[in-house]
Formats: structure tokens, C-alpha cells, sequence
């Protein structure tokens, strides 16, 4: 069997068509490389590139477009309403076919390593990631562009790869290896951020702030809801224990969940918990949402990555977010993919269609 990895790196321009250009002419320059998608956005001024090949001509492809996206981004000038730490922001190894994750967590640490020598702060996340707390990638590039000096600074946050000191026109690269992931917008019709954000932290798998009150139609509006003394409120019912171990046993009897990794991952101190905020879980596991406005579009979108599509499918989050949309009395006008997607998703959310059409007039699936 040959041997094939994906990789997407996002960069950050999505305007300047000469630049976004230059990148992906250095790419498809490597032997064996076949690029398949470039997805400029001009409202978040980012670009995702979608290329697959043998791991040694990917991880040269991923260099050489790292190296000419410090030449050509300044990011001491970028502005763009995604989140965003570096020239080439993000660059994910993904295997494909001959190639296990283990290899991609290599490809990652070599691309790392070239690109550190050019004088590029690196670090490495998901399967790569060198501790625990470097693992997702939104913990990662907390603080974004603006906050990389001060984070750079902290000893804990040394690069791990090139030097710990700024570097103003590059900002900071984050390379991993991680699974397929889906990248899948919803569009509204409304251009009111509130309402995408207020329906992606509903979708999302890290949720949101537990709130109480007047949380309809937006959630936000309802006040937080805390940790007290002896009063802990469970973040997926409105059950609420006498002590932390009470609802970390309730927590998993009821909802087959664990309390210490649920809030492991939003770094909360389990043993100092009163007076924070509860959190309320997402709808979906594998999800991670975002709300913002396009304006070509003149649309609010739900921006989604759907990390594992076999747990959770596009199809399903998009049917949530028609229900989520219409209880805030607005709808859903469409969506879009960005880059590729496995030909096992596509199925999937194909056959869904198909039962949905097939279904009698009036059911909940023909509506």
C-alpha cells in the first residue's frame, strides 16, 4: 500500500490573492504533492490549503509554505476575525492510507524543527503535543497575536521548537498531527453575531457558562449560575449535589460523564471550585463552534470543526442547529464545507437525506 498523509495549514491572509498564490505555488513545486483545495476567506483573512501526498513530499510542501508565508504575512499588520497566533497559524499532519499517527506525530515534529531553525517560535499540539496542556489546539493560541509576547515570556510556555523570544512579523506557528476533521459552516438568516454565538456555544462540546432566569431566547441574557459551599449544580440537568463527590458519582451515574475530566479540560481546580462559574454542557461531543459575521455573505455563521464525524455527523449538528435557530425565531439559509471531507461522512449524511426525503408528509424527517 502506498503511503498517503493530508495536511491543511491555515494561513493567515485571505485578501491578497499574489501572497495566498505564492504559498500554494511552493507547494505544488514539491514532487508527489497534490494540492486540493485553497479556501481564501477575506472576513477572517485566513486560507485553508488542503494537500495529501507521501509523507516525505508533504512535510518538504508544509516547510517550504511555512518559510514563504514569513516572508510575505506580516502579522503585525493582520486583522481578521478568526482567532489566529502566527503567519502559518496552524498546520495539522493527518494520516490517510499506510501511514499511522504515530508517523504524523514525527512529520510534525520534523516540519517543527525546520521551521524553528528559521527563528519561528513552534509548538506542537493534539497528537503531538509535548504535555498535556498543549494538547488542544484553542489552549494553545490563548491570547492569540496580541498576547504572544507575554505568553512567550511565561517559562511554562516555551516554544518547542526555535526561540522563546517574539517574533512580530511571523507571531508563532502551532503544527500537529491530529484525525480527519470536518470544517462546516452554517449560515443564518440574521447578522447578528449574538445569535451565532449564542447557538454554537449550545452546539459545542466545551458549552458554555451555566445560566438561570431569562434564558429565552438568548441564552446569555440568564444570569451565571456558581459553585457555593455545599450547593454543586450538575451542567447537564438541574440536579444539584451537597459536595463535589456527590455530583462527580451523580454526573456519571446519570450521564455516563466524568466531572474530573470535564472540568480537567476547562482547568478547573476540582479541590477550588466555589464561586466559580458552573459550566452546562454542549450538545455534542467532538464539536468545537464559533459564531461570526460574513459580510459577502450578509449572514451570521455558525463556524464548526467536527473533530470525529463517526460520533458525531455534520448532518446531526446541522439538524440541531435548525431547531436552535428556530427557538430564537430565525432559520438556517444554508452551509458550506471548507477544504475536503471523507467519502464515509458524505455517505452518511447522504443516506440521512435520502430517509428524510423518503419520509411520509408531515414527519419530523420529511420537514
Amino acid at each position: 500500500m502506498s503511503k498517503l498523509v493530508e495536511c491543511v495549514p491555515n494561513f493567515s491572509e485571505g485578501r491578497d490573492t499574489a501572497v495566498i498564490d505564492s504559498i500554494a505555488a511552493e507547494i505544488e513545486a514539491v514532487r508527489g504533492v497534490t494540492l486540493l483545495d485553497v479556501d481564501p476567506g477575506a472576513d477572517t483573512n485566513r486560507t485553508v490549503i488542503t494537500f495529501v501526498g507521501p509523507p516525505e513530499a508533504v512535510v518538504e510542501a508544509a516547510c517550504r509554505a511555512g518559510k514563504r508565508a514569513a516572508a510575505t504575512i506580516d502579522m503585525s499588520r493582520h486583522h481578521g476575525s478568526h482567532a489566529r497566533m502566527g503567519a502559518m497559524d496552524v498546520c495539522p499532519f493527518v494520516p490517510v492510507a499506510g501511514v499511522t499517527m504515530d508517523d504524523c506525530v514525527a512529520l510534525a515534529q520534523e516540519c517543527g524543527r525546520r521551521i524553528g531553525d528559521l527563528g519561528i517560535p513552534v509548538y506542537l499540539y493534539e497528537h503531538a503535543a509535548t504535555s498535556p496542556s498543549r494538547k488542544n489546539l484553542a489552549a494553545v493560541r490563548a491570547g492569540e497575536y496580541e498576547g504572544l509576547a507575554s505568553k512567550l515570556a511565561q517559562p511554562e510556555w516555551k516554544p518547542d521548537f526555535g526561540p522563546a523570544g517574539h517574533n512580530p512579523r511571523s507571531g508563532a506557528y502551532v503544527i500537529g498531527a491530529r484525525e480527519f476533521l470536518i470544517a462546516y459552516n452554517v449560515n443564518l438568516a440574521t447578522t447578528d453575531k449574538r445569535y451565532a454565538d449564542d447557538i454554537a456555544y449550545t452546539l459545542r462540546e466545551r458549552g458554555r457558562h451555566k445560566r438561570s432566569g431569562n434564558v429565552v431566547p438568548f441564552y446569555y441574557k440568564g444570569d451565571v449560575v456558581v459553585f457555593g459551599e455545599d450547593r454543586f449544580p450538575c451542567g447537564a440537568c438541574e440536579h444539584v449535589a451537597k459536595s463535589w463527590d456527590a455530583l462527580a458519582a451523580h454526573y456519571r451515574d446519570a450521564h455516563d460523564k466524568d466531572l474530573a475530566a470535564r472540568y480537567a479540560a476547562l482547568d478547573y481546580p476540582a479541590e477550588a471550585v466555589a464561586g466559580r462559574p458552573v459550566y452546562a454542557d454542549g450538545r455534542f461531543s467532538h464539536v468545537k463552534a464559533v459564531g461570526w459575521v460574513v459580510d459577502k455573505y450578509r449572514r451570521a455563521q455558525i463556524s464548526i470543526n467536527l473533530t470525529d464525524f463517526k460520533v458525531t455527523p455534520a448532518h446531526a449538528v446541522l439538524e440541531a442547529a435548525r431547531d436552535e435557530a428556530a427557538l430564537r425565531g430565525i432559520a438556517v439559509t444554508g452551509s458550506e464545507i471548507v477544504g475536503v471531507v471523507p467519502f464515509d461522512a458524505m455517505l452518511e449524511s447522504g443516506r440521512y437525506t435520502c430517509v428524510a426525503c423518503a419520509s411520509p408528509p408531515g414527519s419530523r424527517l420529511a420537514t
